[in-house]
C-alpha cells in the first residue's frame, strides 16, 4: 500500500445526490476543498465528479467507472467521506477491493484509510448505509403523504404545463404548448400513427408515444399505487384520452417483431391491419417484380410458413367481408339498447372489486418487499425483481381500473347509441373512399374503382379495424374435397 511521504498524484472523486437535497453549490463547496488539500500536501490531481445517488448502481455510476478503470495512473483517491464513493454497503466493499487490489489508499480531510484499515472503512460504510436506509425511507413517506394531500411530488411538470406555486403550494398549470397536446390527441383520435403526428407536430415520435399514454393530461396526479383525480388543469378530458389510447393500441402493442411496419409511401389500404391467423404476427407487403406477380403487390411469407398471396385476391375477400362489419356493429347497438343500464353497471362494478382486491393483494407484497430489504432479509437482485415484477402488475391493473372506472361513470344509453352512430357514419364514409357500393349484393369486385388515396383509407380503416387474420391453407369442401382456401376474420374496434 502506497505510503503518505510518496503520494505525488491523485485522483479526486466528488459526488453529490439530489435525493438529499444536495445541489451545485455543494458540489462547488467540496471540490474547493479538496483542491485546497491537494494542493496544500503538494498533490498533482485529477478530477471526477458526478451526480448521482449513493445507492445507485455501478453502472449508472460514470465517473467512478472512469476513475477506476484508471487507477493505474494515481497513488490514491481522494473524496471528502467515505460515503462519497458510495452509500451501498456491497458496492463500497467492492470499490475498497479494487483499491486494495492495486495497493491504493483512500484519503479524506480527516485520514488515511490504508488497507489495515479494512475494518474501520466497512464499519463506516455500513453506517452511511443505514442512515441512506433511513433517509430513504422517510422521503419515500413524505413522498407520499404529500401525494395522500393531492400535491404534486413529480420533479418536472409534462410537456404542456408550467410548474407554478399556488397558496405556498406546486401546482401545474397548461401553458402555450398545450395546443401542441391537443393536436395531438386529436390526430391519434383521426386515425393519425405516431409517425405521422410526429411528422404534423415536430415533437419527436417517442414523445407523441409518451403523451397520448401520460394519464396526466387528465388532469390526474399518480404517485406509485396513489391516483388523485382532477388534481390540476387538464387539457384534455378523460373521453379524448381514451379514445386516443384506444386507437393508437394496435401501434403500440406486442414485441418490437410485431411492431414492424413498411416504412414510407403506404402502398396498399390494409397496411398494418393484416394478422396471420396462425401466430397472430403482423404481415407486411411487397411489390414483386416478376413476371409471375407482373409487378403486383404481395403479402410476404409469415415466419410461421403461413403463404403469401397477391393483394388483389386479399382485396376481394376483403370487400366481401367489409359489409359484415356494418352488420355487426349494428347489432351491437340493438343489444347494447336492449341490456338494462342495471345489468351493465353490475358487471363493471363485480369486475372492478376483484381488480381492486388484487392492488391491494400487491400492494401488501410490495410493501412487505420493501421492508424485508430494508432489514436485509431480501437481497438487491431479488427485491429488484419482485418490485418489477409487481409494479408492471399494479400499472396493467391500474389501467384497467381506470378504464372499467371511466366506463362505468360515462355508462348511458344516449352516449352508446353516439358511439355507435359514430362508427357506422365512419363505415359509410370508407365505402365512399373505397367507391364500394351501399349494399353486399351489389358488390363486383371486378369492377370497383381503385382506391386513389391509399393512405386516407388506410387511417380510416385503422379507426374501425383492430385486426385482419389471414388463413390459406387446405380445407375440406362440402363435398369432403380438399382444397386451397383463402379466409379472412376481420376483429372490429
Amino acid at each position: 500500500m502506497v505510503t503518505n511521504n510518496i503520494i505525488k498524484n491523485v485522483a479526486v472523486y466528488l459526488r453529490i445526490s439530489r435525493d438529499k437535497g444536495e445541489n451545485v453549490d455543494t458540489l462547488q463547496n467540496h471540490r474547493e476543498r479538496l483542491v485546497r488539500l491537494c494542493e496544500d500536501r503538494g498533490y498533482t490531481y485529477t478530477i471526477y465528479e458526478e451526480i448521482v445517488s449513493g445507492q445507485a448502481r455501478m453502472e449508472a455510476r460514470e465517473a467512478l467507472n472512469s476513475l477506476l478503470d484508471e487507477l493505474e495512473k494515481y497513488d490514491a483517491v481522494v473524496v471528502t467521506a467515505i460515503d462519497r464513493l458510495s452509500r451501498d454497503l456491497e458496492y463500497s466493499i467492492h470499490i475498497f477491493k479494487r483499491l486494495e487490489k492495486v495497493g491504493i489508499p483512500v484519503i479524506t480531510p480527516e485520514r488515511i484509510y490504508t488497507e489495515q484499515d479494512f475494518t474501520l472503512y466497512a464499519i463506516e460504510s455500513t453506517l452511511a448505509h443505514g442512515e441512506y436506509k433511513q433517509i430513504r425511507k422517510r422521503m419515500l413517506q413524505g413522498k407520499r403523504d404529500k401525494a395522500l394531500r393531492g400535491e404534486i411530488v413529480a420533479s418536472r411538470p409534462p410537456y404542456g404545463y408550467d410548474s407554478v406555486m399556488v397558496d405556498k403550494k406546486r401546482t401545474f398549470v397548461p401553458n402555450k404548448d398545450a395546443n401542441t397536446v391537443k393536436k395531438i390527441f386529436n390526430l391519434a383520435i383521426n386515425g393519425y400513427g405516431g409517425k405521422s403526428i410526429s411528422d404534423i407536430t415536430g415533437k419527436p415520435y417517442k414523445s407523441v408515444q409518451n403523451i397520448i399514454r401520460n394519464e396526466a393530461y387528465t388532469g390526474t396526479m399518480i404517485y406509485k399505487d396513489i391516483r388523485v383525480d382532477d388534481a390540476f388543469t387538464a387539457i384534455v378530458d378523460k373521453e379524448t384520452f381514451k379514445k386516443a389510447n384506444n386507437a393508437m393500441k394496435a401501434r403500440f402493442a406486442g414485441d418490437r417483431e410485431q411492431r414492424t411496419r413498411t416504412k414510407g409511401k403506404v402502398r396498399t389500404i390494409l397496411k398494418d391491419l393484416v394478422y396471420c391467423d396462425n401466430c397472430d404476427r403482423k404481415i407486411s407487403f411487397q411489390l414483386k417484380r416478376r413476371e409471375v406477380y407482373e409487378d403486383a403487390m404481395v403479402t410476404k411469407k409469415c415466419e410461421c410458413g403461413m403463404p403469401g398471396v397477391k393483394e388483389e385476391t386479399l382485396l376481394a375477400e376483403f370487400y366481401a367481408q367489409f359489409y359484415w362489419v356494418e352488420l355487426h356493429f349494428r347489432k351491437e347497438w340493438q343489444k347494447a339498447l336492449e341490456t338494462p343500464l342495471e345489468d351493465k353497471k353490475g358487471i363493471i362494478e363485480g369486475q372492478l372489486t376483484e381488480l381492486t382486491k388484487k392492488q391491494e393483494k400487491l400492494n401488501r407484497r410490495l410493501k412487505n418487499a420493501r421492508e424485508m430489504r430494508l432489514d436485509g432479509e431480501l437481497s438487491k437482485a431479488e427485491f429488484e425483481e419482485t418490485k418489477a415484477e409487481s409494479e408492471k402488475e399494479l400499472i396493467a391493473l391500474s389501467s384497467k381500473i381506470t378504464e372499467l372506472s371511466d366506463e362505468l361513470s360515462t355508462l348511458d344509453t344516449a352516449k352508446l347509441s353516439q358511439g355507435y352512430q359514430e362508427k357506422l357514419k365512419l363505415i359509410g364514409i370508407i365505402k365512399q373512399e373505397l367507391n364500394l357500393p351501399e349494399g353486399k349484393g351489389q358488390l363486383n369486385y371486378t369492377k370497383i374503382e381503385e382506391c386513389t388515396n391509399k393512405e386516407e383509407a388506410n387511417r380510416l380503416l385503422k379507426l374501425l379495424i383492430d385486426k385482419i387474420y389471414y388463413f390459406r391453407g387446405i380445407e375440406a369442401n362440402a363435398f369432403g374435397e380438399e382444397e386451397e382456401v383463402i379466409k379472412l376474420t376481420i376483429a372490429p374496434r
